[in-house]
């Protein structure tokens, strides 16, 4: 039994080996292609030879290729083999190539004019002898004798900062793969290994600060909503407070709020007149409970920090009375820290993206239902409000979590785009800005690599 053993260790270890080996198996860009400094693709390619082997050439490939399936008039997917595809990025090492033979080929020359003036009687023997050792020599020197062992061929190449990241969709993708050849004498003169490599975008920590959007909707209500940060990581939780302060308590009261996370994505296809975009809903919530508070008024229309806590009976804790004060002086607000939970799959969600090709945008939809309250009339009469909050997110790759530091604080109220529509009434918002966006392009090449954003 123990016979058999060793037998299959032997035939296992008895083949030639290639490996590659990367520093860091997944590369990290840091901030937008107009701020990122690039990063670095060091390794080694590593082979195990069982025997001293006659090698003609050893080299390793890296390839970046953008892949764009071409859809139906109706915007279907329908087959995979119809598509575009390009080169984004291209670089070669030769670490080992098979030796001149200019020389040698002046050498057979030589040696054949000496043998066609050689004696008629050995003219036979001599050429054959001439030929054979000419051609052994010529055989030997277009090969590298290595001996037996492991070889190590190490290697680097800088990425530039404009480098799109990888991406795959059921539309497209953007990929990138090293490749390694060894080509070698004998029965089977290839080894070959590849190594797909997985490049990712990760926000900079002073564009990932906290912001707040507040506003005041058709002077019904008046809304904060406040975020801890501004990229997330997909599997993880997007973090925010809402408050909600009705204009007049007896008039409205909120009903429910229902999320949802969209996600748009944009191809550009040069066979297509215009771009193929998709839309999809990945996730959402509604809720229904919210935290009912009672907040101090100020001149400025600011929370004040005293906070009583309200029922539903419209009575507060006896505790909590506040003896010369007024229900009239205080207003109702609607309070809820919400954790919207980002699903786990590469298939349901991806990380926001933008270059020539592809764009991948993400935004946070808020509806707000609120139940009004006809008291003029005789007779009640119930209606619902409602609009919507559009406010763009960043979804980073789950592997940036850890590269990404959350900043504990709130900024100041910024111009982040806030886009609202109604079912009920129109509403139009003054302040609308688009969501941060970057280009992807590189332009030049440089020795033995290439790099292309051109369009398809």
């Amino acid at each position: 039994m123990s016979f058999v053993k060793k037998e299959n260790i032997l035939s296992h270890t008895s083949k030639n080996k290639l490996c590659i080996k990367l520093i860091e198996p997944t590369i990290i860009l840091h901030g937008s292609p107009e701020d990122s400094l690039g990063s670095f693709l060091r390794g080694e390619l590593i082979l195990n030879l069982t025997k001293p082997t006659k090698i003609k050439k050893i080299e390793l490939t890296f390839l970046g290729k953008i892949r764009l399936f071409i859809p139906r008039i109706d915007g279907e997917i329908t087959s995979s083999n119809n598509y575009e595809e390009r080169e984004v990025i291209s670089h070669t090492w030769t670490f080992l190539n098979n030796l001149s033979s200019d020389d040698h080929d002046n050498d057979t020359d030589s040696t054949s004019s000496k043998s066609v003036n050689s004696n008629n009687s050995n003219k036979n023997l001599v050429s054959r002898l001439f030929h054979s050792l000419t051609s052994k020599k010529l055989d030997s020197s277009r090969y590298h004798i290595l001996r037996k062992g492991t070889h190590t061929y190490p290697f680097e190449l800088f990425l530039p900062g404009t480098l799109p990241e990888s991406i795959n969709t059921s539309v497209g993708r953007i990929t990138y793969k090293l490749s390694a050849r060894v080509l070698k004498s004998g029965v089977f003169t290839k080894i070959k290994k590849t190594k797909n490599i997985n490049i990712l975008r990760t926000i900079m920590d002073e564009w990932n600060q906290g912001k707040v959007v507040s506003n005041e909707w058709k002077n019904v209500c008046k809304y904060e909503i406040s975020f801890l940060k501004k990229a997330f990581p997909i599997g993880d939780c997007i973090n925010f407070e809402l408050k909600l302060i009705p204009k007049d308590k007896d008039k409205y009261d909120l009903q429910y709020v229902h999320i949802d996370l969209v996600e748009k994505a944009t191809y550009n296809i040069t066979t297509l007149p215009k771009p193929n975009v998709q839309e999809s809903t990945v996730c959402g919530i509604k809720i229904f409970d919210f935290i009912e508070e009672w907040t101090d008024k100020d001149s400025n229309s600011n929370y004040s920090s005293h906070i009583f806590k309200f029922n539903k009976n419209n009575s507060q804790k006896d505790d909590e009375i506040n003896q010369d004060g007024s229900l009239g002086s205080r207003e109702l607000c609607y309070h809820e820290t919400i954790a919207f939970r980002l699903p786990n799959s590469p298939f349901l969600i991806h990380p926001t993206y933008t270059s020539d090709p592809i764009t991948i945008s993400h935004d946070l939809k808020l509806l707000f239902c609120l139940k009004a309250y006809n008291t003029n009339n005789s007779i009640n009469q119930t209606k619902y409000k409602k609009f919507t909050l559009i406010i763009p997110v960043t979804i980073i790759a789950s592997k940036c979590k850890d590269d990404v530091l959350p900043l504990y604080y709130e900024s100041e109220n910024d111009n982040d785009s806030i886009i609202s529509t109604t079912s009920w009434d129109e509403i139009s918002f003054d302040d609308v800005s688009l969501p941060p966006s970057y280009e992807s392009s590189i332009y030049g090449s440089q020795n033995n690599s290439s790099v292309n954003l051109g369009s398809l």
